[in-house]
């Protein structure tokens, strides 16, 4: 009866080995496929993108805390952002720049390696492997989902692009202190010989403004 029992607990292990096999091969080649769409939008928007865009912030408890609209602007690893309650953060890939409308304040700090998907909603297409882990979600209706989970980003938990055809048409963000962001893309267009001085922001025209240089 001894006998009979080790017998069963062999086979028993021998089957989990081989079916967790195919599994994980399965797993795997998911997360692959979700990295190359990933990585092929990222090479579509190198030559120069345009977006608009609409933003709305939660709180943990589901307040909302904010609701604007705004246009993004990117080349490279050069990008502008405008949002309709007059801030704007500008980057030429060096150096940042963050002009605060209500307070007429301009902060100049160093371009953040990685970037920060609220900030600029191009970010997440730069280098995201290296970034982030990648893999599928959920399909909702004709949307595909993608969770991205940031390898070193401490502010964010877990961020969900929606993809309708692999254009990138939603994304989710969910910070750690429970804080939400829902970003809707819309008009994505591709613009080519972008100006320089697009991606940098000359504080002499804004009269009166504060400036901060963290650099």
């Amino acid at each position: 009866m001894r006998l009979v029992s080790i017998l069963y607990r062999i086979i028993l292990l021998s089957l989990t080995g081989l079916l967790s096999v195919p599994l994980l091969s399965f797993a795997q080649q998911k997360a692959a496929n979700a990295t190359s769409i990933m990585e092929q939008i990222s090479e579509n928007l190198k030559g120069g993108s345009e977006c608009s865009f609409k933003i709305n912030s939660y709180n943990k408890n589901g307040t909302l805390l904010l609701s604007e609209r705004g246009v993004a602007v990117i080349y490279g690893e050069k990008f502008s952002v405008t949002i309709n309650n007059g801030t704007k953060t500008v980057s030429d890939g060096k150096s940042q720049w963050f002009y605060n409308g209500a307070n007429n304040e301009i902060i100049i700090g160093e371009a953040s390696s990685g970037g920060n998907p609220v900030d600029n909603p191009f970010a997440l297409f730069s280098n995201p492997a290296l970034f982030y882990k990648i893999d599928y979600g959920k399909r909702q209706g004709e949307l595909r989902e993608i969770v991205l989970s940031p390898r070193k980003e401490k502010r964010y938990s877990k961020i969900k692009l929606f993809l309708n055809n692999n254009s990138p048409e939603r994304i989710s963000i969910e910070a750690y202190n429970g804080n939400r962001y829902n970003i809707e893309l819309s008009r994505l267009v591709k613009r080519t010989n972008l100006p320089e001085k697009m991606f940098v922001l000359n504080p002499k025209e804004y009269k009166g403004a504060v400036v901060t240089d963290l650099r």
